[in-house]
């Protein structure tokens, strides 16, 4: 199989955590190089978020991504296109409790199972359910949101959470491996603290405190993740696989 050959235009990308974000940053600017994208978030909101879009460029897709069915109902929703070609998993979530997220003593069952349903095991039943129209193309780009708290420790993030996403950087790994040869790429972009409503959660306060431990010296912005994710994307990109890009300003630096 020749595996150098990219589908055939409008390709179709899946975004998960669309809804506002760096999900909406990456699904602006796949729309602007051309891309039908599905924006997908439990979110109503997701729905105003793809109307902003040029006519017939996105459909929003509501369902919560922790549901084993959501794979399903997204390549429902998407039928009418060419096969996704493009899946960027970055719906996550990060419980906190007054602004903090619980120590590990203080972590119940039920936490530790919803973060991880959400951040990682949803993640690969996107990928299980969306890598055989991939392989069957010949050509596909996964890009996995993982974060700073997967690479190194975290100031702010819990156990559940920094557990999470360096499971999603294995994950990543795991599929960059297996399916090379199919033309599918499995990159993850590992973000530090950035100016979204998961960065918000701690409160204003804290973001501030953060930043003078950046050496840029300031959080990040949604559209800087943006547009790694897109480049991941891309076919420039197709000699890039299993690795990850940090950002965060160097706070942490490998």
């Amino acid at each position: 199989m020749d595996v150098t050959q990219p589908p055939a235009h409008p390709r179709t990308a899946v975004i998960t955590g669309a809804a506002r974000g760096i999900g909406l940053e990456t699904a602006t600017r796949l729309v602007r190089e051309g891309y039908r994208v599905a924006l997908v978030d439990r979110d109503p909101l997701v729905r105003d978020s793809a109307a902003g879009l040029p006519a017939g460029s996105a459909v929003a897709v509501t369902v919560d991504i922790g549901t084993p069915d959501a794979p399903q109902a997204i390549a429902e929703a998407v039928k009418h296109w060419s096969p996704p070609s493009v899946l960027v998993n970055n719906a996550g979530i990060s419980p906190k409790v007054n602004g903090r997220s619980n120590g590990l003593l203080q972590i119940e069952q039920a936490e530790w199972d919803l973060v991880m349903n959400v951040n990682l095991y949803a993640a690969f039943r996107m990928c299980k359910h969306f890598i055989p129209g991939m392989r069957e193309m010949g050509w596909g780009r996964i890009v996995n949101v993982a974060s700073l708290a997967g690479r190194s420790k975290s100031i702010v993030a819990g156990a559940t959470y920094m557990a999470s996403k360096a499971a999603l950087l294995g994950l990543s790994r795991s599929i960059a491996s297996q399916f090379g040869l199919d033309g599918i790429t499995c990159n993850s972009v590992a973000p530090g603290r950035v100016d979204t409503l998961m960065g918000a959660a701690g409160g204003a306060g804290q973001n501030t405190d953060y930043a003078t431990q950046i050496p840029v010296g300031r959080i990040g912005k949604a559209h800087e993740i943006a547009a790694a994710i897109v480049y991941l994307a891309s076919e420039d990109a197709g000699f890039v696989n299993g690795a990850v890009i940090d950002l965060n300003g160097g706070f942490f630096m490998a």
